[in-house]
């Protein structure tokens, strides 16, 4: 079982009692959508393997830049880091760029999971473990659709989940969590999500405790 991560728990208790601005109620629920997502993928993720080869929602920083990982799963071969999207309606790219089908830009995914990769892969060198790990953006909503989709193995479409659980049951089969890596990582874990949280909003906490 997975729990919601700080930030999620302050934004729900504002949501209750406090009217809050435009931009972080949009926020709470676009954090709330995404914790739904993950919650979907960690519960397909525990029927293949331990719950010990699954670490989630792990915050790191390198170099002064935050790194924020949704799912790292631990093999007997490469570590493999899952960021979850759930997209829900229908979607385009267009030179690169990722836009919903009414014309609204969004962030892209894929520079997102890159920026992620390279401060990662820096992470594990600066502690000299293997720096070599698998990584993919896995899209968990059936009601996600991407028109003119183009063809890269690291994103993971609806219809594309079942042969992918199945490619991470193999790769899962039998082992055993690398135990080094699981204890440094597990230790540098930095819960800073509250950080993000305005200093208003925390105010706003205090004041109505």
């Amino acid at each position: 079982m997975i729990e919601p991560n700080k930030e999620l728990l302050i934004m729900r208790y504002l949501y209750e009692r406090q009217d809050l601005s435009q931009d972080d109620e949009n926020h709470y629920h676009n954090i709330e959508k995404g914790f739904d997502g993950e919650r979907q993928l960690y519960k397909k993720l525990d029927s293949i393997t331990n719950e010990l080869n699954i670490l989630h929602d792990l915050y790191f920083e390198q170099n002064k830049s935050p790194i924020q990982i949704d799912f790292l799963l631990l093999t007997q071969g490469k570590p493999i880091l899952i960021e979850v999207k759930n997209f829900e309606g229908e979607y385009f790219i267009k030179e690169d760029r990722w836009y919903k089908l009414s014309g609204k830009e969004i962030k892209n995914p894929l520079i997102q999971l890159q920026r992620t990769e390279t401060n990662f892969r820096q992470l594990l060198t600066s502690y000299n473990f293997n720096n070599s790990f698998e990584s993919y953006i896995v899209f968990v909503n059936p009601q996600f659709t991407l028109l003119t989709a183009p063809i890269n193995k690291q994103m993971i479409l609806p219809t594309q989940l079942p042969r992918f659980l199945k490619y991470l049951s193999y790769q899962l089969s039998n082992s055993a969590a690398q135990s080094s890596l699981y204890m440094k990582l597990i230790s540098m874990n930095m819960i800073k999500a509250a950080e993000a949280v305005s200093p208003l909003i925390c105010m706003r906490i205090f004041v109505n405790a």
